[in-house]
């Protein structure tokens, strides 16, 4: 349901409240994050800002864990 609703609402169509809800949501893409694997590049010109990019492998995490959608 948290894909397609708010946790507020949510949150009032379960009984529960919003905060418990945002911890259980914080602690999955806590995981998730974890089993992700970034690559970073870093590209800047002498007097110019950096800018990085992270880039996330799909291929990667479905190796480690399995699809999260299955679980």
């Amino acid at each position: 349901m948290l894909k397609q609703m708010s946790v507020l609402q949510v949150a009032k169509q379960v009984g529960e409240h919003d905060t418990g809800l945002w911890r259980l949501l914080t602690g999955f893409v806590r995981d998730a994050l974890e089993l992700q694997d970034f690559s970073v590049d870093e590209y800047s010109h002498k007097g110019h800002d950096y800018i990085a990019v992270f880039l996330a492998h799909p291929k990667k995490f479905k190796e480690k864990k399995g699809n999260p959608d299955d679980r």
